[in-house]
């Protein structure tokens, strides 16, 4: 980026160099030719003034450029740590949720079989009062026989419930039109 603005610089100096010489050249060639008592038109002094004046702009314009490069390049440098910086907070919070994932896991598998080893009947009157999620994943682990039988008792004790834990171990699907 910098290169670019150098190079247009340069080229501009480039240019007003050959504005110089040929202007230089031309009034020479215009004095040759024409007699002496005439005046050329162009004031060469005026002209300068108006080339130094655009120059002092220039300059002015590149030290502003450079300076919006060098902001840029620190804001690009603190964005990439602050990215850096979030990247690392992500996996330490990926961590943390396969370890929570690991011992919930765990913690359900131990309620699997306790429940599984309780009379269904029981088992129904504490579940039915349980988080229906944590219900749900504890079925989901379960045999299905065992878990029919508790999930009939819970029917029995409260339908709503159990209908509600059904759609959650089925999730319903669209039905399909087949048509012959």
């Amino acid at each position: 980026m910098k290169i670019d603005y150098i190079s247009k610089y340069f080229s501009y100096m480039l240019t007003l160099n050959i504005f110089f010489i040929t202007l230089f050249f031309s009034s020479n060639v215009i004095s040759q030719v024409f007699p002496s008592d005439t005046k050329p038109e162009i004031d060469l002094n005026k002209v300068r003034e108006e080339l130094n004046i655009r120059k002092q702009e220039l300059d002015k314009r590149e030290v502003d450029l450079n300076e919006r490069e060098m902001q840029l390049n620190a804001l690009q440098s603190s964005i990439i740590e602050r990215e850096k910086s979030i990247l690392n907070i992500r996996g330490q919070v990926d961590e943390k949720l396969t370890e929570l994932k690991g011992t919930t896991d765990t913690q359900i598998d131990r309620l699997v079989e306790l429940y599984s080893a309780t009379k269904p009947k029981q088992a129904a009157n504490i579940l039915i009062n349980t988080d229906i999620n944590t219900t749900s994943s504890i079925f989901k682990k379960m045999q299905p026989k065992v878990a029919g039988k508790i999930l009939n008792e819970m029917g029995k004790l409260d339908a709503e419930y159990a209908s509600r834990l059904t759609g959650l171990l089925h999730p319903k699907t669209t039905p399909t039109l087949i048509i012959k």
